[in-house]
């Protein structure tokens, strides 16, 4: 089965492979926004015979065609199972990212459209800080080792994002943290 995009006005049609599928699924069973080395390191441990430049190419074309979303922040890039239009998060200590518990505001571009003449399709917004487990890492004179990753977010217009972490190797309870 072919699928069909437009790319600079012109007619593209990729096929969906065995290998497409699974890197779509590797990206869908993550709320980490892994990198492609991540997934490609995953897929690999499952499938030996699958290589990098696949994984990066099928990463490409999944993002192109809107099945996910490509993520780019300092370091390397990333890639998110929501394709919706939301901000991000990205610690300067520990380089974790996560989506920012912030509705998408498109007011920014009708503004920029109406004054510049541009057709603005959308903008992206990537918040840089220190997450709170290397906030509690410093505090403690400690290196950050604990991962932070949003979830639950259907209700994220409404609450504030909910985290889960891991301390210590084991899973802890879910809980709200202001991110202030």
């Amino acid at each position: 089965k072919l699928n069909d995009m437009r790319a600079g006005g012109s007619k593209m049609q990729y096929r969906n492979t065995r290998q497409r599928k699974i890197v779509l699924e590797a990206v869908q069973e993550h709320h980490d926004h892994p990198s492609a080395d991540q997934i490609y390191l995953e897929i690999r441990a499952k499938d030996p015979r699958i290589s990098r430049g696949t994984v990066y190419r099928n990463l490409n074309i999944l993002s192109e065609e809107g099945q996910i979303t490509h993520v780019k922040v300092p370091g390397a890039d990333r890639y998110d199972c929501r394709t919706d239009f939301h901000y991000h998060l990205i610690c300067t200590g520990c380089g974790a990212v996560c989506d920012a518990p912030f509705s998408y505001d498109p007011t920014p571009d009708k503004t920029i459209a109406a004054e510049s003449g541009y057709r603005i399709t959308r903008h992206r917004l990537i918040f840089e800080g220190v997450c709170p487990a290397c906030q509690k890492a410093e505090r403690e004179n400690k290196r950050c080792t604990e991962t932070w990753n949003v979830q639950d977010l259907s209700g994220i217009r409404s609450n504030p994002a909910r985290f889960l972490y891991k301390e210590n190797h084991r899973q802890c309870r879910w809980f709200q943290k202001a991110l202030a």
